[in-house]
């Protein structure tokens, strides 16, 4: 009992949280503590149930399962799960000859465990056998969180702020510069929905639809930064050490408030530096950080049983990033894991104008889960945690813009307005799985990515350009829809040449494992051709 609830209650989730304090905001601690009293709470209910309700042989029976388990998912989770995909939403898969080989093994232990507990011949050896494993292996996770602990910086939490909903639907009057960041919505998304309903993006007809385009990084944690800083990653820097850097050296977000624009920016808290939340009109350190009890436990437990289950069963326990975010409820908190909460928000509360005469401008970035997997919602805003359509979603985040924009020409701030509607990085599954065979590449991107410039009209629009443009132009267009100068940032999306030969660099990166591989796009980037490996390290 002792062994089961160290592994999966303590150890494996403190050193899941331990490992990705960058990602996640939670109070250490307070989890700390929250985790070691439901552990302690569900060892005394398995040992009262072991005294009180179970027989000696249901209790052999119980403690040889429990034994099994654990010996079985601890070894697993340290030496059989190979590489793992990020838990940001997308299914890992493993071939039938893995599932197979794999259960194979766990047959192998769970059959030397009952050896072991029902061994008569040499019953006390092996019940010394059986204790010392147990006391081990707790003993060795036990130290290794204290180490953990004892090396961990741990951030000051007075100072950090958390994403709030202030100011998120009013905008300004004359002069508004609006970004629309849907999470993971790739070209090869939108052409599967154009091909099912042809006119879906009528609403956006004055809009220039750039179907060539490609984001600078492959993960929300790199391309966010990029896309509020305009400066590269340097190769070796961590996540972490990278969104300093950024922020850092960057005058981008300076560039807009010398202009005097208001600033609200609604992502992730962990995608931008403490230091810079201070110039955006939505993000606060006075709310207090609660930990729900609940959620915290279903959450956790089902991460360590992800990481310890056999491969054939690991979908039983399929967790999200997202779920662990939402470990935290703090009151007034905005997540931007929802996208039912912000259309409820605008359908309700509509968009307003500032009237003071504090600014002159607005800039509003929206980042939405979007396409974002596991899908969570359908195109009618409703919640479908189990057995939601990935396309549906999709749908109803594009669906969002467009009551935005319709809300825009209502309070009559649409024409002058810049609108961006792009994705923060894509994953081209039909260049992907071409690719796959011949060229040996696992991930490519190609966002969308929709503009519309102030005054711009189309009569049959959208007006599709297939320049070969990047999230590195993002910055420029920016900057030169508040009026100020942009050439230090680059071109926008509108000088680069229909048919530029143009090279477009990618950088593939997971912080915690140092994979790493950089592709050189030339062409379309729709086309796996156009993709070349130039840089590798694993």
């Amino acid at each position: 009992m002792l062994l089961w609830t160290v592994t999966v209650l303590v150890f494996e989730p403190n050193q899941l949280l331990l490992n990705s304090l960058d990602e996640f905001p939670i109070p250490y601690f307070a989890f700390l503590r929250l985790m070691l009293l439901e552990a302690a709470a569900f060892l005394a209910v398995y040992v009262l149930i072991g005294v009180f309700v179970l027989s000696d042989r249901q209790l052999k029976v119980f403690g040889t399962v429990i034994f099994a388990l654990s010996v079985a998912g601890y070894i697993q989770g340290n030496f059989l799960n190979g590489e793992m995909l990020l838990m940001d939403g997308t299914v890992q898969v493993w071939s039938s000859v893995r599932k197979v080989g794999n259960g194979i093994v766990w047959l192998i232990i769970i059959a030397a465990v009952i050896f072991l507990n029902y061994n008569m011949r040499f019953r006390n050896i092996c019940k010394k056998i059986v204790q010392i494993v147990c006391v081990y292996i707790c003993l060795m996770q036990i130290l290794s969180l204290i180490y953990m602990i004892a090396v961990t910086d741990f951030p000051k939490e007075e100072n950090e702020f958390v994403l709030t909903t202030n100011s998120m639907l009013e905008i300004d009057e004359e002069n508004n510069v609006i970004v629309f960041v849907l999470d993971w919505f790739d070209r090869q998304i939108m052409d599967d929905i154009l091909s099912e309903l042809p006119d879906f993006t009528k609403n956006l007809k004055d809009f220039t639809d750039y179907t060539n385009t490609t984001s600078r990084y492959a993960f929300t944690s790199m391309s966010i930064p990029y896309l509020l800083t305009g400066v590269d990653w340097e190769y070796g820097m961590g996540s972490k050490e990278y969104h300093k850097y950024a922020y850092d050296n960057s005058t981008f977000l300076d560039d807009i408030l010398a202009k005097n624009y208001s600033l609200g920016v609604y992502t992730e808290s962990t995608c931008v530096e403490n230091d810079v939340k201070q110039k955006f009109l939505n993000y606060s350190n006075q709310t207090v950080k609660q930990l729900g009890y609940k959620k915290a436990f279903y959450t956790m437990n089902n991460a360590s049983k992800y990481k310890m289950a056999p491969f054939a069963a690991k979908q039983l326990y399929f967790y999200t990033t997202d779920d662990i975010a939402e470990i935290l409820v703090n009151s007034g908190e905005y997540v931007t894991s929802n996208d039912i909460i912000f259309h409820n928000m605008l359908s309700r509360d509509k968009l307003s104008v500032d009237k003071s005469a504090d600014y002159d401008g607005a800039f509003r970035f929206y980042h939405l889960k979007g396409a974002h997997t596991p899908p969570i919602m359908n195109d009618l805003f409703e919640e479908t945690k189990e057995g939601g359509i990935f396309l549906s979603q999709a749908r109803g985040a594009l669906k969002i813009t467009y009551e935005y924009i319709e809300e825009m020409k209502r309070l009559g701030v649409y024409d002058n307005a810049t609108i961006i509607i792009t994705a923060d990085h894509g994953q081209n599954l039909n260049v992907m799985k071409e690719a796959e065979y011949e060229l040996d590449y696992d991930m490519t991107s190609t966002p969308i990515l929709f503009v519309k410039l102030p005054h711009e009209t189309h009569e049959d629009g959208p007006v599709v350009r297939n320049a070969p443009v990047s999230h590195t132009e993002f910055a420029a267009t920016v900057i030169n829809a508040v009026g100020g100068d942009y050439t230090k940032y680059g071109r926008t999306f509108a000088e680069i040449g229909e048919d530029e030969d143009r090279e477009r660099v990618f950088d593939f990166f997971i912080s915690n494992k140092g994979t790493y591989r950089q592709y050189v796009i030339h062409g379309n980037a729709n086309e796996a051709s156009s993709w070349s490996l130039t840089q590798e390290e694993n």
